[in-house]
């Protein structure tokens, strides 16, 4: 029977408190983590039903790549919202059903972030419409434009996190605290734990919703 992989890769705060994870897919131990695969439901099925979301999680939340299609699909709707932050990528255009279903997911408790942008004016133009439901943004801290603090402090006025990612050196971590980024990840604090279980292939989606009626005890 194959196994499956996910890694988990823990996010502090400044005081070096571990606040969050993002859980990551992975084909098998040896290759590399892969996050630009977006297997959302695969990762969210085997968190809640495979992993178990106390051995995995504790009490703290896991961020989720989710692309486009995961985003409209319904799908979403039958995760329960304590668990999980939902990271929607770069690529995800801002139509105005990405912009409704993002509002409604916001207003049935989900957490919501933006995953791993550059930001610059542009980018703070392109998300402008949705800062009011989304609670973090992860953002690359190098190479960043020279107005790049007043862009931070404009979206912690609106309560959102900034999360530094890729914190490899001790440099960078210093860099993204002056910049006044709450949280960091990177393997400058440690490299992600992969973990390991047994694969199945049952419907991701039948899983879920199953998982969902048992939750509310239906």
């Amino acid at each position: 029977m194959k196994n499956v992989y996910l890694g988990r890769e823990p996010i502090i705060d400044a005081n070096s408190t571990l606040c969050a994870y993002e859980v990551l897919y992975k084909d098998n131990q040896q290759q590399n983590i892969d996050s630009t695969r977006y297997t959302s439901a695969s990762v969210i099925s085997n968190v809640l039903n495979k992993f178990g979301t106390q051995s995995l999680l504790g009490e703290r939340r896991a961020f989720i790549k989710i692309d486009e299609t995961f985003l409209l699909d319904d799908l979403i709707l039958s995760i329960p919202s304590e668990f999980f932050i939902f990271s929607i990528i770069e690529s995800v255009k801002m139509s105005e059903q990405v912009i409704q279903r993002i509002k409604l997911l916001n207003s049935q408790n989900y957490q919501l972030a933006i995953d791993d942008i550059i930001l610059n004016e542009k980018i703070f133009e392109r998300y402008q419409s949705i800062l009011k439901e989304v609670s973090f943004i992860k953002i690359f801290t190098h190479n960043l434009e020279s107005n790049a603090t007043n862009l931070i402090e404009k979206l912690k006025l609106k309560n959102i996190k900034i999360v530094a990612i890729n914190i490899h050196t001790l440099n960078l971590y210093s860099s993204a605290k002056s910049l006044g980024c709450d949280l960091f990840q990177g393997y400058c604090f440690t490299k992600p734990k992969i973990l390991e279980n047994f694969k199945y292939e049952p419907s991701q989606a039948k899983v879920l919703k199953l998982y969902n009626l048992l939750i509310k005890d239906t």
